[in-house]
């Protein structure tokens, strides 16, 4: 058996960003923390392992929503939204780690991976990507500045990764954001048309009955 635990990027105070795998950890709040705590523990407890730090984005199982469904709904219904112009990460989207993830699996990898998208981008330019991906109103996004977090909860301003290990270990090339969320809108498709063909079905089997 294999344990593979997904850890966050979190796990780093976001001072410097570009982070690499041997660089020390400084969590500045209470997820990264315990996520880091879980990273620890699954080194300890499982030898048969590998820990992946990442930022994901991708459509969440109803009715939870996230962030992504924030910004794409909001715009949607053409009302103002703000990101941050100055905090950084390097975001994935979730079908493309899940191959990154199994690729690891068939080469029976252990050890740490960071695994982040192919571009450091902003929240803000993140937004208006995703309003171009969905033909959404990009002037409804307002750029604003990471001091204004200083009233939220803490996080890091610059959380992004190097994925060089993993690049090279692969032997890929992890895709842009804007890849990613192309491949998200292809996926998102497939996925209403199938529901669409269900219900038909069902109906044709009702009136078949």
């Amino acid at each position: 058996m294999r344990f593979v635990y997904i850890s966050t990027d979190y796990v780093f105070d976001g001072k410097r960003g570009d982070y690499v795998e041997t660089d020390p950890p400084n969590p500045i709040n209470a997820y990264g923390e315990t996520k880091l705590l879980g990273e620890e523990a699954v080194r300890l407890s499982c030898s048969r392992s590998f820990v992946i730090r990442t930022s994901i984005f991708g459509f969440n199982i109803q009715p939870k929503t996230g962030l992504l469904e924030f910004v794409k709904d909001s715009l949607a219904r053409a009302e103002s939204i703000t990101r941050f112009s100055d905090q950084f990460s390097t975001p994935i989207y979730t079908g493309d780690i899940g191959r990154v993830i199994l690729a690891l699996l068939d080469r029976g990898a252990t050890g740490l991976f960071h695994i982040g998208g192919g571009e450091k981008i902003s929240r803000y330019d993140f937004a208006v990507k995703v309003a171009e991906t969905f033909s959404l109103p990009r002037e409804k996004i307002r750029a604003v500045p990471f001091k204004h977090m200083e009233r939220l909860a803490q996080r890091p301003r610059d959380s992004s990764l190097c994925s060089d290990k993993i690049e090279s270990h692969l032997r890929i090339k992890l895709p842009s954001a804007k890849e990613g969320l192309q491949r998200l809108k292809q996926d998102l498709a497939a996925h209403q048309n199938f529901g669409r063909e269900k219900c038909v079905g069902v109906s044709r089997s009702i009136l078949w009955i």
